[in-house]
This record gives structure tokens, sequence and C-alpha cells, in this order.
């Protein structure tokens, strides 16, 4: 079963946990935090979702609000109202919204 340990309750295979002093959820791959729910590392409440290489594939909060595809080249940035698109090498070829390259 699970393991409890003060307010901190983590599966076996310690890939959940469920920390109740912080009022957070995380859910871990063994090397990466793929998802994190609850209160997040800046104080904030939101969720993040990430790559197997920790990349943040989603990240919603009341200081961040963005979407990024799996290979980057793809952002949807709600606080900064706008979509980007990049090219393989980095470089932006198309801003819908507000701001500059």
């Amino acid at each position: 079963g699970s393991q409890v340990i003060g307010d901190k309750i983590t599966s076996i295979n310690k890939t959940l946990s469920v920390d109740l002093e912080n009022d957070r959820f995380v859910l871990s791959d063994g090397s990466v935090d793929r998802v994190e729910f609850g209160r997040l590392a800046d104080g904030s409440i939101g969720m993040i979702i990430r790559d197997d290489k920790g990349n943040d594939l989603m990240n919603v909060s009341s200081t961040t609000n963005k979407i990024v595809s799996s290979n980057g080249h793809m952002e949807l940035d709600f606080n900064e109202e706008r979509i980007l698109i990049r090219q393989e090498n980095d470089t932006p070829i198309l801003l819908l919204g507000k701001g500059d390259f």
C-alpha cells in the first residue's frame, strides 16, 4: 500500500503524492514531476503538465497561462494574448495577437 508520513501520502511506487500541508498533488514518472496540481512552487494555485524531459506543456495559474506543443513550435500564451509559431531552428514565423518577435 501507500505510505503516510506526516501530512504527505505517497503511492507505493512513489509516482503519486498528495501533500496536505502544501496543498498539492504531484504525479511523477520517477525522474520528472509530470503533473503538479494545487499550490505551485511560486505560491500560486494552478496546474503544470510536463513532457518526459521536464519541459512545460501546460502551465495554468494566477501568474502563467500557457500551452506549448510537444515539439515547442507552437505556443498559446493567454497572458500575452498571442499565438506564436516557430520553425525547427526556433525562429518565429507567425505571431497572432500582441507583441513582436
